[in-house]
């Protein structure tokens, strides 16, 4: 199980570093990335499946092999993180090896996050309030200085040293530029895990049902299905290149997640008192807070 985790890996690293050599990518560079895009976010979904499947036997045989690949991971992060910092010119290969290390530890933290969730309910709560902070973060918080950062960074060409808010940004090669472009943030892919972790943990169907012929009947649930939280980052992604601004990728993947989990399942919409209370209470202390900035 472990193997088909780290053959994904493979596969992310080697697809993002082949878009730099396709031969029309230079003259259409917007519709290579958004390919390159969707490719990578298909592969990491793939690769959540798979460390799902890992967290499930740890769950089972009480085994330690999801925090040994944290760890792992973690360390390997950390080494690659410093070789890119120190790289006098930055390099092609360093920067995509940092950016699949950390699809792979958010993807890990989303599947172990997910252990906690015990009901349908309890997606309610957690998918209004992220969706809620990462909107509030932009209008008037940390957000929408890391935009700024990076915007201003990348739209001179990438001159100088990066900000640091940059090695939170997964990324992929696209022909014609010499540096990997940003496609979305590390915290968006945590919590796309998480949430394909928490329905499949809880035995809910992940998304629509695919059509049979794209799925075999001996398949799992989370391959026979198009998984509604990395849809939502990838929607996000479209709507950004096609208007050429900013989108907050919690947004739609929380509100297609719990547009989802509420018509499909009617057990989500029970929620306890305290699910109420931090539904409503949360949002409404965030907004107070930026009001009073």
């Amino acid at each position: 199980i472990m193997l088909k985790a780290l053959v994904i890996l493979v596969m992310i690293f080697l697809t993002g570093w082949l878009w730099s050599f396709v031969p029309w990518g230079m003259d259409n560079s917007s519709l290579t990335t958004l390919l390159a895009a969707t490719v990578l976010i298909v592969l990491a979904s793939f690769l959540v499946v798979a460390w799902i499947d890992v967290e499930s036997r740890v769950v089972h045989g009480g085994h330690l092999s999801v925090v040994k690949a944290l760890l792992g991971n973690l360390i390997l992060l950390v080494v690659f993180v410093f070789l890119r910092r120190f790289s006098a010119s930055g390099s092609m290969e360093l920067t995509l090896a940092v950016s699949t290390l950390m699809l792979s530890l958010a993807s890990l933290l989303g599947v172990v996050m997910a252990r906690g969730v015990k009901h349908p309910s309890e997606l309610v709560p957690v998918c209004v309030v992220a969706a809620w902070a990462d909107l509030c973060s932009l209008t008037g918080g940390p957000t929408r200085v890391m935009v700024g950062q990076i915007s201003e960074y990348y739209s001179t060409g990438q001159q100088g040293a990066a900000p640091l808010v940059d090695d939170l940004l997964i990324k992929t090669a696209v022909a014609g530029h010499r540096l990997p472009v940003p496609l979305f943030g590390i915290a968006d892919w945590i919590i796309v895990a998480f949430l394909s972790a928490a329905f499949i943990r809880l035995n809910l169907w992940p998304g629509p049902q695919l059509p049979q012929f794209l799925s075999r009947p001996d398949l799992a649930v989370s391959f026979k299905s198009l998984h509604v939280a990395p849809f939502g980052l990838w929607l996000a992604l479209v709507v950004a290149h096609l208007s050429g601004r900013f989108i907050p990728g919690l947004v739609p993947i929380c509100v297609i997640a719990l547009v989802w989990v509420l018509v499909r399942y009617p057990q989500s919409r029970r929620l306890s008192r305290r699910e109420l209370l931090l539904t409503g209470l949360f949002p409404l202390l965030m907004t107070l807070g930026m009001t009073m900035l």
